[in-house]
């Protein structure tokens, strides 16, 4: 098995039970970005990994105009 962790964000649909058993062990999930945006899909998304059993990370999305 490869240790492998994936980057998401609102756009990627995606089915956890199946990234499960792909035997991915975490997500990094975009929370935010530039000044106002929030992600709509990210708590939604964490509360469903964590209750998997998922390592969970997020990050803010920024470049040089926002």
């Amino acid at each position: 098995m490869i240790d492998t962790i994936v980057d998401l964000n609102h756009d990627n649909d995606i089915d956890l039970h199946q990234v499960q058993s792909a035997g991915i062990l975490g997500i990094i999930h975009k929370a935010s970005e530039g000044h106002g945006f929030r992600d709509p899909r990210y708590r939604e998304r964490r509360d469903a990994a964590i209750s998997l059993g998922f390592l969970w990370g997020a990050y803010h999305f920024s470049s040089a105009d926002s």
